[in-house]
């Protein structure tokens, strides 16, 4: 549904896009320690077939040579056989990566590679929108697919088929990542999330993700990081305090 961005839940077959996956580069990310991550936002208590947002992009603080990174992204995830399996797509710096830069990046559990697409160059102060949706698969399943809105049409970035159904517990985060071997923290200016949607349905109509009405649950407090709520839950921004 392309248009303003409170409709940016997922394009209809057709209508201004591309439906062929877009060209990344996989990479695998080097080993984590589970206490490095803070996770700042919102994730929804019950399932929904899309979610969608508007990612600010900055320039933040992550090291040079070491494990940190920051990544605004959007999920759907679900547990199977007691793994949780997931679909993210949105921005990330990571320290590992020797540009200094900013990168559009999905992620899926099945192949376990972070893509870097960097076809679509993004620097700091610029805003992303991304949407994860199901659909059907070809072969039966749910397809799960991550669209970037670029060059006014949607761009298909991934099409995982995930092994779980059309409907997902959904987060929207800030992630940051302290490599534990450094210790610390380090700067993450203020990355305002905007516009977040999700759908019911699979190609079912855009709602705002708002309290009420979509049912939330929001990230703990983490020292040196803050959550600064705007709106419940579609319009707020996340960084250092």
């Amino acid at each position: 549904m392309p248009g303003s961005d409170a409709a940016k839940v997922g394009p209809a077959a057709g209508a201004g896009m591309t439906d062929q996956p877009g060209t990344g580069i996989a990479a695998g990310r080097p080993a984590e320690d589970a206490d490095g991550y803070r996770h700042l936002g919102a994730y929804s208590e019950n399932d929904y077939a899309a979610v969608g947002a508007t990612l600010q992009v900055r320039d933040t603080g992550v090291r040079r040579r070491s494990n940190d990174f920051v990544a605004a992204r959007v999920m759907a995830r679900a547990d199977v056989a007691g793994r949780t399996r997931w679909i993210e797509a949105g921005w990330t710096e990571d320290g590992w990566l020797d540009d200094n830069g900013q990168h559009v990046y999905t992620y899926d559990s099945t192949g376990g590679d972070w893509t870097y697409y960097d076809q679509y160059p993004v620097h700091d102060g610029d805003r992303v929108s991304v949407v994860v949706q199901s659909g059907p698969a070809a072969n039966g399943g749910t397809t799960w697919r991550a669209y970037l809105w670029w060059d006014d049409r949607w761009n298909l970035l991934a099409a995982p088929t995930l092994p779980f159904g059309p409907r997902a517990q959904l987060e929207q985060y800030v992630e940051v990542y302290v490599d534990p071997r450094r210790g610390g923290r380090y700067p993450v200016p203020a990355v305002t999330v905007s516009a977040s949607v999700v759908a019911a349905d699979p190609g079912g109509d855009a709602v705002p993700w708002r309290d009420p009405g979509v049912p939330t649950d929001t990230s703990p407090d983490y020292p040196g990081y803050c959550v600064s709520w705007q709106r419940r839950y579609d319009s707020w921004a996340a960084g250092t305090c």
